[in-house]
């Protein structure tokens, strides 16, 4: 199931139309698609840990 979440990003072109424009071509584009897709990454382990440690201790929060 991880693999099908990370797959994705690795041909990702994350740049919003704003960004893309402004980088061009020049070599500050593949830059800032890291950049972006390495920012992303924080939003979803917060949340994948938080499902995490709600599954684990789901008893404790008034789960069956």
């Amino acid at each position: 199931m991880l693999v099908m979440l990370f797959l994705p990003t690795i041909t990702t072109m994350a740049q919003c139309p704003m960004c893309k424009l402004s980088a061009g071509d020049s070599d500050v584009r593949a830059g800032l698609n890291d950049g972006i897709l390495y920012l992303l990454t924080a939003p979803f382990l917060l949340m994948g840990g938080a499902l995490l440690y709600w599954y684990f201790n789901k008893d404790n929060f008034g789960g069956k």
